[in-house]
């Protein structure tokens, strides 16, 4: 899996004004140019490696998708008293 790491607001601007998802798509990166062939499966199953973006700030990041470049979010949360 590759990672992208968006920490700080000036992060995700910067992704915003570099157009991060497209950029990524013409690269085949994401998208179906990213897709493997039929036959070739990566070690979970996928057809495809994984790419994360991480970041605290939410509705920043969410901008950078549309209803062509979607992703799908995961949230952790941690007990505030452990």
């Amino acid at each position: 899996a590759d990672l992208v790491e968006l920490n700080t607001v000036e992060d995700v601007e910067k992704a915003k004004k570099l157009d991060l998802i497209t950029s990524l798509e013409e690269r085949n990166r994401i998208g179906i140019g990213a897709l493997n062939s039929e036959n070739e499966r990566l070690y979970n199953g996928q057809r495809r490696s994984p790419l994360i973006i991480t970041s605290p700030h939410i509705r920043e990041v969410a901008e950078l998708f549309d209803q062509d470049h979607f992703g799908r979010m995961f949230s952790f949360y941690r007990h505030p008293i452990d």
